[in-house]
């Protein structure tokens, strides 16, 4: 995530909050049968915001292999 959004594990330039959320739509297009969320730090996060991002995009990914299952 972008340095402004994630003060864990930040990176210049990197993905802000929606190009993340919108990430396993994109991916999950390819023929992939698992992922991993890495690198949350709640306890450095003070404002949640890569936490709840994190969950997020764990349900959004849930969300599309159930949906590609059933399909």
């Amino acid at each position: 995530m972008d340095v402004k959004l994630s003060p864990d594990t930040p990176q210049f330039g990197g993905l802000d909050s929606r190009e993340l959320l919108n990430l396993p739509y994109g991916i999950f297009e390819l023929p992939i049968i698992g992922f991993d969320v890495v690198e949350v730090a709640p306890t450095l996060d003070d404002s949640k915001i890569v936490f709840f991002d994190a969950r997020k995009i764990i349900t959004n990914a849930g969300d599309i292999i159930i949906e590609r299952k059933r399909n």
